[in-house]
């Protein structure tokens, strides 16, 4: 993770550097990974770029926090946006995954392929997914209000919410690869986020 050189700079240096740095794992596979080209894309120095990041691996774990930061604060915008109406929000995420994916697809290959390469230890990659490194489901659950007694528990809720990420995920890969069926898939869609809510109201903790 950046040092706190980093993060002292100008977020719009900050993120000069972290667009060239998501540019090189993009279009690269990670043995041809390049320090140079990230500093030269983001015209900083060689020795700068080693007083944020310890090395390839340390930058590339930054690159994941930030999108998946991303993704949270979009989340609480749709749910600020309609009342915390968890299936609109749903519907917002597909769509969101599904235009990324579109746009991306061989993006998001190679980073994929990058995460599975044994570059990154397994845990590195789990820490990011931990309860105490991701306040979105803590964030969703002291504003739900009255909506919160459907969860019946924060435990449940927060297996909700991992539950939904990937219905949104596995459903916008669909979308993508079989486009027309569309209407079919967010039906099914619609109706497995249907089911599920319904089967967490009836869970008996």
């Amino acid at each position: 993770m950046p040092t706190e050189r980093f993060l002292r700079l100008s977020l719009e240096k900050q993120d000069r550097i972290m667009a060239a740095s998501e540019r090189e794992f993009s279009e690269h596979p990670i043995e041809s990974i390049s320090i140079n080209r990230i500093i030269r894309d983001a015209g900083i120095s060689r020795g700068s770029f080693y007083t944020y990041f310890l090395d390839k691996r340390d930058v590339f774990m930054y690159i994941l926090e930030r999108r998946k930061q991303r993704e949270a604060e979009l989340i609480k915008a749709w749910l600020l946006e309609n009342g915390f109406d968890i299936a609109a929000m749903l519907d917002k995420l597909i769509c969101y995954y599904r235009d990324q994916l579109k746009e991306k697809l061989e993006d998001i290959e190679r980073f994929e392929s990058n995460i599975s390469s044994g570059f990154f230890d397994f845990e590195d990659i789990k820490s990011l997914c931990r309860d105490d490194s991701d306040p979105l489901s803590e964030w969703m659950w002291e504003h739900m209000g009255s909506e919160r007694k459907r969860y019946h528990s924060f435990n449940l809720f927060k297996a909700a919410v991992i539950h939904f990420k990937l219905i949104c995920g596995a459903m916008a890969m669909r979308l993508v690869m079989e486009p027309e069926e569309e209407s079919r898939t967010m039906e099914t869609f619609h109706d497995m986020v249907r089911i599920f809510i319904k089967g967490v109201e009836n869970v008996d903790e």
